[in-house]
């Protein structure tokens, strides 16, 4: 029986893969901001000879058609015949042929072709796309021979191939994720507003010189080396500039010179080691991290900065007033570094519209008890990773702070005076110390709004921990437990804890737990109840399961006994009857 149906799974298998696969086409009816109501059509594993499902599928106001696993070599006829009215296009994973399969489609605005392996676009492609806005060629396998495709596709182009002046007023560009490495009068493209070049493999920018309206550039992950600041020049509407994870070493002082209105500059992960802002009036966030500054001048006229990131560079000192101008900034990033003991009273002087500040690893061991006198508006702050022993009154101007990380220092007390004044504080993480006492019941009682409390990996005796995690409980605090927990280790509630098993501390425990922990009392009665219940459960239903097999084998064997009892009883009466016979012929 076993074999007949695995052969007949086999025999079924081709049909059942066919059908999953299978072409299919579906619409639904949506609102469109820009193009009001009309349809969406979605398909899949289309190919020439099913077209039909498209078909079946088209009314008269398509808005987008998005298509995937299928194969376009020869459609173009179909499109533009039947689908005229379309203003977006999504090809994934497609097949597509090197004919202008999109030809006529005149109201074309957006195109996006993605995950399809394209690596040569002939400029017939987008032959009549005189309204195209979008083109979108994302995880593709382009490289310099679709650059060299191009003439006059208002960005990318050759010599020798035909003018492309419908695409002149094409505003989005996004060639995300291939192979390209050198780009040809790309500033033709006069219309741009967003370029995007990221993940690719392009060492140069020369020929972004003339894109007037261009207001996002993104080249990040490419190969670059160095930039010219002629580069720039005509970018006097660009406000996002993205050039992380290149190459770059060095920065002219007049970089800067023609973007005056950039707002966000991102050049983490390269190896600058000066840069000059002055010409950046108007820039709102910064990005430095990863790379090799060695100290920060002073930002005198980028007074409109609300996000710094220097993280991860070869800073050793914040110096006085550094950010005495930086009265909007709310962010500052400084972790990494090795700025050691160099912070002095007036280092923050100004951020008084600071809310996050990141010190995390700079081997700071002390830091002046005033330097936060000017950052009364602090909520976050992160000093985690350094070598503080103390902290003294550094936190007493703090009253709006709200999340204090001072985990993986030297701490082996933790007092409540040193928080006491914060009165907003939600979070505090002190994992990672050489705690041995806290002062938790003060500061529980006192800090209201304290809700989260990580005491993790600390030098804490089992009995301390017992009363403290009690004393947490009923007053509705959590506290973090271990991750990748042992039961071989000493613990208490999930957190590792320091004492040699004994009958003394293993009275005191029990004692605390029995006294004082009535919730986690409860807790546990009502975990054991309801075990017991599941457990109850679980021999009802082995009763009736059994129950059940008893009587179907009873069943069988009386049936049985029955059949036997019948066959008995026939040859017996057989046996009679031969008997009669026989009596009668003699």
């Amino acid at each position: 029986m076993i074999d007949a149906m695995a052969v007949l799974f086999l025999l079924l298998l081709p049909h059942m893969y066919g059908t999953v696969l299978a072409a299919f086409c579906k619409k639904e009816f949506f609102y469109h901001q820009h193009y009001s109501y009309g349809y969406d059509i979605y398909c899949n594993n289309l190919d020439n000879e099913s077209m039909s499902e498209l078909t079946d599928a088209v009314v008269y106001n398509e808005i987008k058609l998005t298509v995937e696993y299928s194969d376009f070599m020869n459609t173009s006829w179909y499109l533009a015949k039947h689908l005229s009215k379309l203003r977006e296009i999504n090809l994934i994973s497609c097949h597509l042929s090197n004919s202008n399969i999109f030809k006529k489609l005149r109201k074309l605005r957006l195109l996006n072709i993605r995950h399809s392996k394209v690596d040569q676009i002939n400029y017939d492609y987008f032959d009549g796309l005189d309204d195209l806005q979008q083109l979108l060629l994302q995880n593709n396998s382009l490289n310099n021979s679709f650059v060299n495709s191009f003439r006059n596709l208002k960005g990318l182009t050759i010599e020798g191939l035909g003018n492309m002046s419908c695409l002149m007023y094409i505003e989005e560009v996004y060639f995300d994720f291939n192979s390209i490495s050198d780009l040809v009068n790309i500033d033709q493209l006069l219309n741009l507003k967003i370029l995007s070049l990221g993940y690719n493999k392009i060492r140069k920018l020369t020929t972004l010189q003339n894109l007037p309206n261009l207001e996002i550039l993104n080249v990040e992950d490419n190969k670059l080396v160095e930039l010219n600041e002629e580069v720039l020049y005509s970018f006097e509407k660009l406000k996002y500039l993205n050039l992380r994870n290149n190459h770059l070493t060095v920065l002219s002082d007049t970089f800067f010179a023609n973007i005056r209105n950039l707002r966000y500059l991102n050049l983490n992960n390269n190896n600058i080691d000066d840069i000059d802002l002055k010409y950046l009036p108007y820039v709102e966030e910064l990005h430095l991290a990863n790379n090799r500054l060695p100290s920060l001048k002073p930002f005198s006229n980028t007074i409109n900065l609300k996000k710094i990131d220097v993280s991860s560079n070869s800073i050793k000192m914040i110096e006085e007033h550094v950010f005495s101008r930086l009265l909007n900034i709310t962010s500052l990033n400084l972790s990494h570094n090795d700025i050691e003991d160099n912070i002095y009273d007036a280092s923050f002087f100004g951020l008084a519209s600071l809310t996050e500040l990141q010190a995390e690893n700079i081997s700071s061991a002390y830091i002046p008890e005033d330097v936060f006198t000017f950052c009364n508006r602090l909520q976050i702050l992160n000093l985690s990773q350094n070598k503080m022993k103390g902290f003294g009154t550094l936190f007493q101007k703090l009253s709006n702070l709200q999340v204090l990380n001072i985990s993986y220092n030297q701490l082996e007390e933790l007092r409540y005076d040193t928080i006491s004044n914060l009165h907003n504080l939600h979070v505090i993480d002190v994992e990672g110390n050489r705690l041995q006492n806290i002062e938790y019941e003060s500061i529980v009682s006192d800090l209201h709004k304290l809700t989260t409390i990580n005491i993790k990996n600390n030098t804490l005796t089992c009995e301390f921990l017992t009363r403290m995690i009690t004393f947490f409980t009923n007053n509705h605090v959590n506290y973090t437990i271990n991750e990748e927990f042992s039961y071989d280790k000493e613990n208490v509630a999930g957190i590792y804890c320091k004492e040699t098993r004994n009958k003394l501390n293993d009275t005191l425990r029990q004692t605390a737990i029995t006294l004082e922990d009535k919730s986690f009392f409860l807790k546990l009665a009502n975990l054991t109840q309801n075990s017991t219940n599941e457990f109850n459960k679980t021999i009802v239903h082995s009763v009736i399961y059994a129950t059940m097999a008893v009587v179907l084998v009873s069943v069988i064997l009386i049936f049985g006994i029955y059949k036997v009892y019948i066959y008995l009883k026939r040859r017996h009466y057989c046996s009679d009857e031969f008997e009669l016979i026989g009596r009668d012929k003699d």
